[in-house]
Parts: structure tokens; C-alpha cells; sequence
């Protein structure tokens, strides 16, 4: 169970009184709530500011590398600081695909949160590869009403819009297109202007941004503004792979915080031998997809649980490490030998949709009914009133149906239903 900070109340008059009230005072696990002496006066800015790493219960994550740790500090008490001429602090957090850029960025927004006391402070995580020219433009800076064919009266906020006080996470920045760049740095400039609008309105929310591109390169080869660039690169955070933190210094600190974390997640318990073996492989495999490999693996290990409550032997390890080192050779992040046989070939499937499936296909074909199917593959879920309905939804929304007399006791239907 996390530790829970303490609140600690300190009635103060100005920042020299502050330094000599907390000589002494162990920063670690308290929650600071200052006042004026005089209550009818607000705390200064600077005070606010000195105090903003009392709390660091939000960047734990990060203490077995307390450099990027001191640096997401260094971005919390910039944020927290009032606009300069209508200029907010900007952040960029770089790292490969994988590292947490927005797990770190939803961090940074609830320590911001937690600093200023707000009570909304909203986070808008918006993904600048999803989106063409034209649709990014809307998402990003909002509709003007009427002003294109087919569209309504009313201006349809952006992602800046909705996230006034609060933070916005624009992750894969080095995609946005070259056309939207001198609009975009108009914004961190403090003012910007709804797609097909003329009226300027104010920006008034944070930005971080996420990339696992060179964006030096990209400025060399003409994809990336070279203005933009050095106008959001001023608070630059590198997170490193995770087979660079379970090498380092504090990869016994990090490798026990991981497995307690993901166990509690996917349900999952380790026999003895079992926690030795998989801290074993951790340490020798390369894990290129990151977290997301990370997560995949555990998945697989609750395919492979002994039982409903999740328990894994040493064997499920040395399954588990002959299929990611198969999967590895085969495409280098990730193939076919994650999946089930049937469900492997299916183009029209994402890997994670082939990994439920994949689980699926498993849980059955350890039980007799759909009942029992069920309560394996939803274990440590919500109870549910009817297990058999709820399996049977599941497999279905994939063109898949439950049938006792089948081996495996899962089949494909075909368009008219019929099981093949």
C-alpha cells in the first residue's frame, strides 16, 4: 500500500522566514500546506516555488535514476511559475518507443495539479501521427463555426482549448506537418487562432511534447522548423529504455518495483524459482518494445498461470523466454510466436487484440464449459452476473464462437454464423 504524505501546516511571512522553519525538516512524505501569517494576504510566488518538491510521491518511478527525476522537478516548478510576457514553460520528453512519455506527462500534470491546489487542471493527450493536415489543424487549435461547408454554427473547441489550465501532451511531434508548424509556435508564443477564424485568442495551458526521433535530425533535413525547435527543446527530459535502467545502478530498485507493480496488475504470482528465472532473463533480454514488451510479457504469463489465481512456476519462464527470443529473431519487436496458431495469420487484427484472443483460446482450452472459461479469463476482474455470456461477447466481437464438442472448445464462424 503506498505511503500516504502527511500534511504538515506552516504559517510563514516570506521566504527567509520559510528557510529557517525547515531546517530539519525530512522532505520526504510530507504534503506542505502554506499560509500568510497574516491570512488575509496570499503566499508570495517565490515561496510557492521553493516548496514545489516537498512531495515527490508522484515521480517514485524514477528513483533509481534521480537525474531525469531532479529534471521532471525542474519542469513541475516551471510550470508552476506565472506566464512571462503571455510565454508559457514548454517540456520535451524524448525516448524510444515504449519509455512512458505519457505516463511522465500525466506525472508532471498531477504534480502541477497538486502543487497549485487546483481543483481542475485537465490533461489532453493528443497524438500528432493520427491525424492528416486538415483534421490536425481542427483537433489542435479548434473549428470556426460555419467557416467550411457541411460544418455547424458553433466553434468547436481544440485541444487547447480544452486543455486551458491544465496540461497538453503532443506526443510524436516530429509528425506534425511543416504546414501547422509556424501555427503551433504562434501558440507558445501565447496566442493562436481557430482553423478558418481571424480572431486571436489566448493560450493559457502548459505544453509537453513526446518524440522518439533525432528532431535535429529532422531540422537538417528540412521535415522540422529550426525555430520551433529550439523554442520547445528549453526543457528537455530524456527517459531511457527499459534495458538501460535494469543494467544501471538502480536496476535491483527498479526490477522489484516493475514486478510488484505489473504482478498486482495482470494478477500474477511467482513461485520462488520462478522470480529468480524472470529477474534472469530481464536482465539478459534486449526489450525494444519497452514497457509495451514489458506488459506483453506478463500477459503471456497469465495465459500460462497454473490457475485462476494466477500462479506461475518456473517452466511458464522458460516458455516465456524461448518465445520473445523466437519473436525477436522474427521480427525484431514482436511476431507470430506470441500468438495462438489460429489467430496469428489474421491480418485484420492488432497485436493486442491477437494477445486477447490468445488468452482466450487458452483459458479454454483448460476448462470444460463457457462458464469456467469465463471466470479464468476475467479473473481479478469485476464479478459478473453470467460468465459464460460475457466470454462468448468477448470472442464474438473477433468472429469467434464457444462449442463444447470442438477441440479447444473455440471455433471461427463463418459470415452466416456457422462455426468452420
Amino acid at each position: 500500500m503506498p505511503r500516504l504524505p502527511v500534511e504538515r501546516r506552516f504559517y510563514i511571512c516570506d521566504l527567509a522566514h520559510w528557510n529557517r522553519c525547515r531546517k530539519g525538516l525530512r522532505r520526504d512524505g510530507f504534503a506542505l500546506s502554506l499560509f500568510h501569517a497574516d491570512k488575509r494576504l496570499p503566499v508570495p510566488e517565490d515561496l510557492r516555488l521553493a516548496t514545489v518538491t516537498e512531495d515527490d510521491s508522484f515521480f517514485r518511478e524514477y528513483d533509481d535514476i534521480p537525474y531525469v527525476r531532479d529534471d521532471l522537478r525542474r519542469v513541475v516548478r516551471a510550470f508552476a511559475s506565472s506566464a512571462v510576457d503571455g510565454l508559457w514553460p514548454a517540456a520535451l520528453l524524448t525516448g524510444e518507443t515504449g519509455v512512458g512519455k505519457s505516463f511522465t506527462a500525466r506525472a508532471i500534470r498531477d504534480a502541477f495539479r497538486k502543487m497549485c491546489g487546483a481543483g481542475t487542471c485537465p490533461f489532453v493527450h493528443l497524438n500528432c501521427g493520427e491525424f492528416g493536415k486538415e483534421d490536425m489543424n481542427a483537433a489542435l487549435f479548434g473549428l470556426r463555426g460555419g467557416s467550411f461547408t457541411n460544418t455547424t454554427r458553433e466553434d468547436r473547441p481544440g485541444a487547447i482549448e480544452c486543455a486551458k489550465d491544465g496540461v497538453l501532451f503532443l506526443d510524436e511531434i516530429g509528425t506534425l506537418p511543416l504546414e501547422l508548424q509556424p501555427r503551433l509556435l504562434m501558440a507558445l508564443d501565447g496566442h493562436y487562432r481557430l482553423h478558418g477564424g481571424v480572431d486571436s485568442k489566448a493560450v493559457q495551458c502548459r505544453f509537453v511534447f513526446g518524440t522518439n526521433e533525432d528532431l535535429r535530425q529532422a531540422v537538417a533535413e528540412g521535415r522540422f522548423r529550426r525555430d520551433l525547435y529550439s523554442r520547445i527543446n528549453g526543457l528537455s527530459v530524456c527517459l531511457p529504455p527499459v534495458r538501460v535502467r535494469i543494467g544501471g545502478q538502480g536496476g535491483t530498485v527498479f526490477l522489484d518495483r516493475t514486478l510488484a507493480s505489473l504482478g498486482r496488475r495482470f494478477n500474477i504470482r511467482f513461485s520462488r524459482l520462478a522470480h529468480v528465472l524472470f529477474r534472469e532473463f530481464a536482465a539478459r533480454h534486449p526489450w525494444r518494445g519497452n514497457f509495451r514488451e514489458l506488459r506483453r510479457a506478463f500477459l503471456l504469463l497469465r495465459t500460462m498461470a497454473s490457475d485462476a489465481s494466477g500462479f506461475v512456476s518456473a517452466p511458464a519462464i522458460q516458455v516465456l523466454e524461448r518465445q520473445l527470443r523466437d519473436a525477436e529473431a522474427d521480427s525484431g519487436a514482436g511476431g507470430s510466436a506470441f500468438f495462438h496458431p489460429l489467430v496469428a495469420d489474421r491480418r485484420d487484427l492488432g497485436a493486442n487484440e491477437k494477445v486477447l484472443l490468445s488468452w482466450a483460446f487458452s483459458c479454454a482450452a483448460r476448462v470444460g464449459t463457457a462458464t469456467d472459461a469465463g471466470k479464468l479469463f476475467f479473473a481479478g476482474g469485476k464479478e459478473k452476473a453470467n460468465w459464460n455470456s460475457s466470454f462468448a461477447s468477448c470472442i464474438g466481437k473477433y468472429g469467434y464462437k464457444w462449442d463444447a464438442n470442438a477441440d479447444g472448445h473455440i471455433v471461427r464462424r463463418t459470415e452466416e454464423g456457422e462455426a468452420i
